[in-house]
């Protein structure tokens, strides 16, 4: 590959394409406007299942997926939070909930929860589920495509080029403040902010861009005070008031406990992931909870956080070229 691409988007998406472009000999830069993993690469809790796809169109890209990043972690032989962990689906409550049916304890669950348990079943094995650290997955990424020649560049996107004839090709990138870089073609990976490239290009190709919502997830991670089996959590949870959550639990190799939940459909998407702030109270929500399940064992908080996610209209993955550009 001779052709020089530009990646717009540092986050696990733009890395990942810079890491097996640049395996290939291409000619790279990538280009993120806050830092690399600054948004939901940085703070997602990264889950991965081989076969929870299997009923779809996905069933092939998430085999692949998942099989990669088995092979990758043994390829890079860098740390950064990949192993392979059971499972379980959950059903849990605050303390002063009355239930009526009996308990449903099809799996034994770890010892580390303490809280009220009215129902436990396996949904994955260390053969079928894994985890990794998405942040630190992100940066050994783009660690290792610069040990082949990818340039990355931090700085906001103003134009994508394109040329005076008929063609209208791409040939470039304008960056704010610098000078213009040439290019043959351009890679999207910008997440919830695709909808910001439709300000790059002309009225009659911006409509080509798909659009993507955006929701708004809240995590912590926590620091517990005993050591904590490797067990995903997928929970049901009732609250007193008679709310129902979803919060999930990843227990890293660190030996922090990740957990998030408490979405918002409607929150407002800033320009910039440096401006994401977790919304009032919803991460002391997931601490309450955390504190219930585990007891003393859930320790102290280390992080509060929040990051928008990416849905596109049908939930699927937008992945090819952009039809008239």
């Amino acid at each position: 590959m001779s052709e020089r691409i530009v990646i717009i988007g540092g986050g696990v998406i733009g890395s990942c394409i810079a890491y097996y472009l640049t395996l290939r000999g291409a000619s790279v830069i990538l280009i993120e406007k806050t830092a690399i993993a600054a948004a939901a690469s940085g703070k997602a809790g990264g889950f991965l299942a081989y076969d929870w796809n299997d009923s779809g169109p996905l069933k092939d890209l998430s085999r692949k997926s998942y099989t990669l990043h088995a092979e990758l972690a043994t390829d890079m032989g860098v740390a950064y939070g990949y192993r392979k962990l059971d499972t379980l689906s959950m059903a849990t409550c605050d303390a002063g909930v009355k239930y009526k049916k009996s308990p449903s304890i099809k799996t034994p669950f770890p010892e580390w929860v303490t809280g009220t348990v009215l129902g436990c079943s396996s949904i994955g094995t260390s053969a079928t589920t894994a985890q990794v650290h998405p942040g630190l997955f992100s940066h050994a990424l783009i660690k290792e495509s610069e040990k082949r020649g990818l340039q990355v560049i931090i700085g906001n996107v103003e134009t994508i080029l394109l040329s005076d004839d008929a063609s209208e090709d791409i040939i470039g990138v304008r960056v704010q403040g610098q000078e213009d870089i040439s290019c043959g073609k351009v890679v999207l990976a910008l997440g919830p902010w695709t909808n910001k490239a439709r300000e790059w290009l002309p009225a009659d190709k911006a409509n080509s861009i798909p659009q993507i919502a955006a929701i708004k997830a809240h995590s912590i991670v926590l620091r517990p005070t005993a050591p904590i089996t490797p067990h995903a959590l997928f929970l049901a949870y009732e609250t007193e008031e008679g709310k129902h959550e979803e919060p999930e639990v990843y227990p890293r190799p660190d030996g922090t406990i990740y957990m998030c939940g408490a979405a918002e459909l409607d929150a407002a998407l800033p320009d910039d992931a440096s401006l994401v702030r977790p919304s009032e109270g919803k991460c002391e929500s997931i601490y309450r909870m955390a504190q219930t399940l585990y007891g003393k064992v859930a320790g102290e908080v280390e992080k509060s956080q929040a990051c928008f996610l990416p849905e596109s209209h049908k939930g699927h993955p937008y992945i090819g070229k952009v039809m008239t550009i």
